[in-house]
């Protein structure tokens, strides 16, 4: 009896060719499988038969059989195949990607010839290597994004150490790369917003995720510029934070469109002043003041300023004070213009008061409100023809 010493060549063979792992497998010139051994049918889900039933280019993926067609033909042409990848769908509908070593050969029984090839899986393989590469393309654009923006955007460690600037924030410092790199935060920032951000702004990005509020810069020609600031931590795999980022903005631009809307809305205070309480002069003796909508506090002030100011401007004589455009008359409102009347007293100049409604007359009664020393009249027109009396009559005089 023969021991296992005693097996020959091909009973070897074909043991490693059942017990290998390893896909094996041999195809003819018609596209069929010829010999396959019992690893494919756990990995793919058919049986060995199915997949000899069929030609094997129906288990390739649509979008690589023409590359396989191709690598088939040079084979059978002398070609020998180290490295070639395709993908192969599984019974359930899942594709999965074999790497091939391949070769012809001739049947030993009719001397036709074969494909002998041998693959592997290589689907984890592939997942990894599609997810570094999302990884790093992901990564290239966002570096793209931020070398691109008109922002300052940039990383320094806990210990306020610059590891990166992008080029629009070296602009805005004028100054290179190497000029910054691996130097403190104090370089780019005036000391004191330097000191505030290591012990105030960084810890409490560390503590709350973020820090956000007004910054200053410091360029290389020693000017110190407004920004506004965010900072972020940075943190390992591990979920330790390893370096700061910041993203600054340049808020000269707001600081300027700033000035210039306070500076407009002065000119516009100013002019909505002049327009509420307008000073009309009749001649050199006698102004009309037509006061309209409401009065508070600010404007009585501005009605008796304006009155004064004009009568010290033009040496008046009279001012006719037109309440007709007023939308209502209280105690305060009254109160303005007994003060006014009173302070032009002073001034040497009469006031006469017109437009008072009977609603109105009614009002100032009920108030007991004195306007004794005011003359009234109930039209302007009538309170102007009484001022040009008064004044002609005061001239000739």
């Amino acid at each position: 009896t023969k021991g296992p010493s005693a097996m020959s060549t091909k009973s070897i063979y074909e043991t490693f060719f059942h017990l290998s792992q390893g896909l094996l497998a041999t195809a003819n010139l018609s596209g069929y499988f010829r010999d396959l051994n019992p690893a494919w049918s756990p990995l793919l889900g058919y049986t060995v038969e199915e997949l000899k039933a069929r030609p094997f280019i129906e288990f390739v993926h649509p979008d690589d059989q023409a590359m396989t067609h191709q690598e088939a033909a040079g084979l059978f042409q002398g070609k020998i195949t180290v490295h070639f990848e395709n993908r192969y769908r599984c019974k359930d509908g899942r594709y999965i990607w074999l790497s091939w070593i391949a070769r012809t050969g001739t049947d030993e029984a009719d001397g036709s010839p074969l494909i002998f090839a041998s693959a592997y899986d290589i689907t984890h393989h592939k997942s990894v290597q599609e997810q570094l590469l999302s990884k790093v393309q992901e990564s290239n654009r966002f570096r793209t994004l931020i070398e691109s923006t008109s922002d300052f955007v940039g990383i320094a460690d806990l210990t306020g150490i610059v590891t990166y600037i992008n080029p629009a924030g070296l602009r805005l410092l004028g100054r290179e790369l190497q000029d910054v790199m691996g130097k403190s935060l104090a370089e780019t920032h005036p000391p004191e917003h330097s000191q505030r951000m290591l012990t105030e702004h960084i810890p409490h990005a560390v503590r709350e995720g973020t820090w956000s509020g007004e910054a200053e810069l410091l360029s290389n020609s020693g000017e110190v510029i407004p920004m506004t600031q965010v900072l972020v931590p940075l943190r390992s795999p591990s979920g330790a934070i390893t370096h700061m980022a910041t993203l600054i903005r340049d808020a000269r631009p707001q600081k300027q469109l700033e000035k210039q809307l306070l500076t407009q809305t002065e000119y516009l205070r100013a002019t909505m002043q002049a327009m509420a309480t307008p000073i009309i002069p009749l001649d050199e003796r006698i102004l009309v003041m037509p006061l309209v909508g409401f009065i508070d506090t600010e404007r009585a002030s501005q009605i008796m300023n304006a009155a004064l100011e004009g009568v010290q401007s033009y040496a008046a004589q009279v001012v006719i004070m037109d309440v007709t455009g007023l939308r209502n008359v209280d105690t305060n409102i009254a109160s303005t213009l007994i003060s006014t009347a009173r302070a032009l007293r002073l001034l040497g100049t009469e006031t006469i008061l017109t437009g008072i409604r009977a609603q109105v007359a009614q009002t100032l009664v009920a108030l007991g409100i004195d306007l004794s020393g005011i003359v009234t009249y109930s039209t302007l027109k009538s309170a102007i023809a009484y001022a040009m009396r008064t004044g002609l009559s005061k001239s000739a005089s």
